[in-house]
Protein backbone atom coordinates (compact mmCIF):
# COMPACT_ATOMS: atom_id res chain seq x y z
CA UNK A 1 0.00 0.00 0.00
CA UNK A 2 1.29 3.75 -1.03
CA UNK A 3 3.12 5.55 2.21
CA UNK A 4 0.12 8.46 1.31
CA UNK A 5 -2.60 6.12 1.39
CA UNK A 6 -1.39 3.69 4.57
CA UNK A 7 -1.47 7.30 6.53
CA UNK A 8 -5.02 8.45 4.94
CA UNK A 9 -6.06 5.26 5.92
CA UNK A 10 -4.23 5.62 9.46
CA UNK A 11 -5.74 9.17 10.13
CA UNK A 12 -9.10 7.33 9.29
CA UNK A 13 -9.11 5.38 11.97
CA UNK A 14 -8.31 8.17 14.25
CA UNK A 15 -11.59 9.90 13.44
CA UNK A 16 -13.54 6.88 14.48
CA UNK A 17 -12.05 6.39 17.18
CA UNK A 18 -12.77 9.81 18.36
CA UNK A 19 -9.06 10.73 19.90
CA UNK A 20 -10.01 14.29 19.94
CA UNK A 21 -13.47 14.62 21.23
CA UNK A 22 -15.15 15.73 17.94
CA UNK A 23 -18.30 13.56 17.98
CA UNK A 24 -19.13 15.55 21.06
CA UNK A 25 -20.38 17.67 18.39
CA UNK A 26 -22.35 15.00 17.08
CA UNK A 27 -24.92 15.08 19.85
CA UNK A 28 -28.69 15.78 18.45
CA UNK A 29 -29.71 18.31 21.17
CA UNK A 30 -26.99 20.57 19.99
CA UNK A 31 -28.54 23.93 18.38
CA UNK A 32 -25.97 22.44 15.22
CA UNK A 33 -25.13 19.05 15.24
CA UNK A 34 -22.54 18.12 13.38
CA UNK A 35 -20.64 14.89 11.66
CA UNK A 36 -16.89 14.79 10.42
CA UNK A 37 -15.70 12.93 6.91
CA UNK A 38 -12.40 12.40 6.32
CA UNK A 39 -11.58 12.60 2.75
CA UNK A 40 -8.53 10.71 1.96
CA UNK A 41 -7.38 12.59 -1.23
CA UNK A 42 -8.65 15.56 -2.58
CA UNK A 43 -8.94 13.85 -5.56
CA UNK A 44 -11.95 11.94 -4.36
CA UNK A 45 -13.88 15.28 -4.00
CA UNK A 46 -16.85 16.02 -5.75
CA UNK A 47 -16.89 19.14 -7.87
CA UNK A 48 -19.76 20.33 -5.65
CA UNK A 49 -17.41 19.81 -2.39
CA UNK A 50 -14.15 21.72 -3.64
CA UNK A 51 -16.33 24.55 -4.99
CA UNK A 52 -18.04 24.66 -1.50
CA UNK A 53 -14.35 24.08 0.46
CA UNK A 54 -13.41 26.95 -2.08
CA UNK A 55 -16.44 29.14 -1.06
CA UNK A 56 -15.89 28.90 2.65
CA UNK A 57 -12.20 30.08 1.88
CA UNK A 58 -13.36 33.07 -0.46
CA UNK A 59 -16.36 33.99 2.83
CA UNK A 60 -13.55 33.86 5.67
CA UNK A 61 -10.31 35.04 4.49
CA UNK A 62 -11.11 36.28 0.91
CA UNK A 63 -10.87 40.25 1.74
CA UNK A 64 -7.29 39.01 3.33
CA UNK A 65 -5.95 37.82 0.27
CA UNK A 66 -7.19 40.32 -1.99
CA UNK A 67 -5.67 43.26 0.52
CA UNK A 68 -2.40 41.34 0.17
CA UNK A 69 0.13 41.19 -2.63
CA UNK A 70 -0.42 37.66 -3.03
CA UNK A 71 -4.05 38.85 -4.26
CA UNK A 72 -7.12 36.53 -5.04
CA UNK A 73 -6.82 33.79 -7.46
CA UNK A 74 -10.07 31.51 -7.37
CA UNK A 75 -8.57 28.95 -10.41
CA UNK A 76 -5.06 29.07 -8.29
CA UNK A 77 -6.53 28.35 -5.03
CA UNK A 78 -8.64 25.64 -6.18
CA UNK A 79 -5.17 23.94 -7.83
CA UNK A 80 -3.42 24.22 -4.68
CA UNK A 81 -6.70 22.84 -3.08
CA UNK A 82 -6.80 20.00 -5.10
CA UNK A 83 -3.54 18.15 -4.73
CA UNK A 84 -3.84 14.51 -4.93
CA UNK A 85 -1.81 13.91 -1.79
CA UNK A 86 -4.08 16.80 -0.10
CA UNK A 87 -6.31 14.95 2.97
CA UNK A 88 -9.35 16.51 4.18
CA UNK A 89 -11.89 16.85 7.12
CA UNK A 90 -15.16 17.96 6.35
CA UNK A 91 -17.41 19.52 9.11
CA UNK A 92 -20.98 18.57 7.91
CA UNK A 93 -24.16 19.85 8.66
CA UNK A 94 -25.94 16.49 10.82
CA UNK A 95 -29.43 17.99 11.41
CA UNK A 96 -32.17 18.23 8.32
CA UNK A 97 -32.55 21.60 8.00
CA UNK A 98 -30.93 21.97 4.48
CA UNK A 99 -31.01 18.51 3.22
CA UNK A 100 -28.98 17.53 0.17
CA UNK A 101 -29.63 14.56 -2.11
CA UNK A 102 -26.26 13.12 -1.45
CA UNK A 103 -27.85 12.63 2.18
CA UNK A 104 -24.26 13.88 3.51
CA UNK A 105 -25.39 17.45 4.85
CA UNK A 106 -24.28 20.76 4.09
CA UNK A 107 -20.45 21.33 4.35
CA UNK A 108 -19.73 23.96 7.32
CA UNK A 109 -16.24 23.87 7.42
CA UNK A 110 -12.98 21.71 6.85
CA UNK A 111 -9.40 21.46 7.49
CA UNK A 112 -6.77 20.45 5.00
CA UNK A 113 -3.78 18.55 5.55
CA UNK A 114 -0.78 16.70 3.85
CA UNK A 115 2.21 14.45 5.32
CA UNK A 116 5.24 16.35 3.74
CA UNK A 117 8.56 17.75 4.28
CA UNK A 118 9.82 20.91 6.35
CA UNK A 119 11.42 23.80 3.88
CA UNK A 120 15.23 23.94 3.68
CA UNK A 121 17.45 23.65 5.48
CA UNK A 122 15.68 20.79 7.05
CA UNK A 123 14.12 19.69 3.68
CA UNK A 124 14.53 15.81 5.24
CA UNK A 125 12.89 16.01 7.59
CA UNK A 126 8.69 14.75 7.53
CA UNK A 127 5.97 16.78 8.69
CA UNK A 128 2.42 17.61 8.79
CA UNK A 129 1.72 20.61 6.98
CA UNK A 130 -2.28 21.96 7.54
CA UNK A 131 -3.17 24.18 4.59
CA UNK A 132 -5.97 25.25 5.20
CA UNK A 133 -8.66 25.43 8.25
CA UNK A 134 -12.70 27.54 7.78
CA UNK A 135 -15.45 27.55 9.50
CA UNK A 136 -18.98 28.99 8.66
CA UNK A 137 -20.00 31.90 10.84
CA UNK A 138 -22.47 29.80 12.66
CA UNK A 139 -19.66 27.27 14.13
CA UNK A 140 -18.00 29.98 16.03
CA UNK A 141 -16.74 30.39 19.63
CA UNK A 142 -17.91 26.62 20.19
CA UNK A 143 -13.90 25.58 20.17
CA UNK A 144 -14.28 23.28 16.95
CA UNK A 145 -11.54 25.33 15.55
CA UNK A 146 -9.18 24.19 18.20
CA UNK A 147 -10.34 20.72 17.99
CA UNK A 148 -9.58 20.29 14.48
CA UNK A 149 -5.99 21.57 14.93
CA UNK A 150 -5.89 19.12 17.54
CA UNK A 151 -6.80 16.41 15.76
CA UNK A 152 -4.54 17.51 12.79
CA UNK A 153 -1.40 17.77 15.46
CA UNK A 154 -2.95 13.91 17.21
CA UNK A 155 -2.33 12.75 13.19
CA UNK A 156 0.99 13.81 13.29
CA UNK A 157 1.80 11.95 16.81
CA UNK A 158 0.36 8.64 15.65
CA UNK A 159 2.31 8.29 12.56
CA UNK A 160 5.43 9.67 14.56
CA UNK A 161 6.09 12.87 13.08
CA UNK A 162 6.93 15.61 15.17
CA UNK A 163 6.03 18.64 13.39
CA UNK A 164 3.26 20.14 12.47
CA UNK A 165 3.29 23.82 9.96
CA UNK A 166 1.01 26.08 8.91
CA UNK A 167 0.83 29.17 6.75
CA UNK A 168 -1.21 32.52 8.37
CA UNK A 169 -1.51 35.83 7.02
CA UNK A 170 0.15 38.59 9.13
CA UNK A 171 -3.41 40.39 8.82
CA UNK A 172 -4.97 37.91 10.28
CA UNK A 173 -4.83 38.61 13.98
CA UNK A 174 -7.07 35.95 14.98
CA UNK A 175 -6.30 33.23 13.18
CA UNK A 176 -2.61 34.36 14.24
CA UNK A 177 -3.47 34.21 18.32
CA UNK A 178 -5.24 31.08 18.26
CA UNK A 179 -2.01 29.59 16.72
CA UNK A 180 -0.11 31.04 19.31
CA UNK A 181 -2.48 30.30 22.30
CA UNK A 182 -2.11 26.48 20.74
CA UNK A 183 1.27 26.57 21.33
CA UNK A 184 2.42 27.64 17.77
CA UNK A 185 5.49 29.78 16.97
CA UNK A 186 7.09 31.76 13.86
CA UNK A 187 8.92 28.70 12.30
CA UNK A 188 13.11 29.68 11.45
CA UNK A 189 12.13 29.73 7.18
CA UNK A 190 9.36 32.23 7.97
CA UNK A 191 10.02 35.15 5.77
CA UNK A 192 11.66 37.95 6.92
CA UNK A 193 11.23 41.78 6.73
CA UNK A 194 12.84 43.06 3.95
CA UNK A 195 14.46 46.96 3.54
CA UNK A 196 13.71 48.76 0.27
CA UNK A 197 14.83 52.32 -0.86
CA UNK A 198 14.88 53.30 3.32
CA UNK A 199 11.57 51.50 4.34
CA UNK A 200 10.80 48.09 5.59
CA UNK A 201 8.42 45.89 4.21
CA UNK A 202 7.23 43.45 6.05
CA UNK A 203 5.72 40.10 4.70
CA UNK A 204 2.26 39.20 4.31
CA UNK A 205 2.19 35.90 5.49
CA UNK A 206 4.23 34.03 8.77
CA UNK A 207 4.92 30.71 8.84
CA UNK A 208 4.49 28.89 12.18
CA UNK A 209 5.15 25.81 13.42
CA UNK A 210 4.64 23.64 16.69
CA UNK A 211 6.84 20.73 17.84
CA UNK A 212 5.02 18.05 19.48
CA UNK A 213 5.83 14.70 20.95
CA UNK A 214 4.69 11.83 19.03
CA UNK A 215 3.99 8.33 20.01
CA UNK A 216 6.64 5.34 19.52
Amino acid sequence: MPHVVRRATEVQKLLEQDATGLHAYEAPQLVCPLKFQLIRSAAALKKSEIDTCLGLVEQTSGHVYRASSIGWHPRKKKEEMMDKEMIYLLVRQGDLEWPLPSNNGRILGFVSFMFTYDDPPYEDREVVYMYEIHLHERLRGRGLGSNLIKFVEHAARYCGISKVMLTVFTANEGAKALYEKLGYTEDICSPTDRIMRNKVVKPDFLIMSKEIAYAL
